[in-house]
């Protein structure tokens, strides 16, 4: 599917079943987008505040909130799409690459995932 209408552009079918098929799982793909979107929104206007709770407000961690705040503010829906998009193992070995995966990248990466509730 399409990276901004859930390829609606063009049909892609044959037969009007067919095409109901796929406008439904467009529908569905829409759904979820929007979902996450709100999700993603919600967390950003969370993150990085005390919430009275001794475990959270740690140092340590509204710093971890903040991280993940400024990259979600500054980054793009379908870029953060793309970011944990992964088909199979990618072994990457280039000087760029060992800064840009870091121990504070793997965990703001997990700091997102567990605030979706995905972890």
């Amino acid at each position: 599917m399409g990276n901004q209408d859930a390829g609606a552009s063009r049909p892609r079918v044959w037969h009007a079943d067919h095409l109901m098929g796929r406008m439904v799982l467009q529908f569905v793909a829409l759904g979820y987008e929007d979902y996450l979107r709100f999700e993603i929104g919600q967390m950003i206007d969370g993150l990085g505040k005390e919430t009275g709770d001794a475990k959270h407000d740690t140092k340590e961690n509204l710093a971890l909130e903040a991280s993940l705040k400024k990259w979600l503010s500054s980054t793009s829906f379908s870029n953060v799409l793309r970011w944990f998009d992964a088909y199979e193992t990618t072994t990457v070995s280039t000087a760029v690459a060992n800064r840009r995966w870091n121990s504070e990248t793997t965990k703001r990466d997990r700091l997102f995932l567990e605030k979706l509730g995905m972890k």
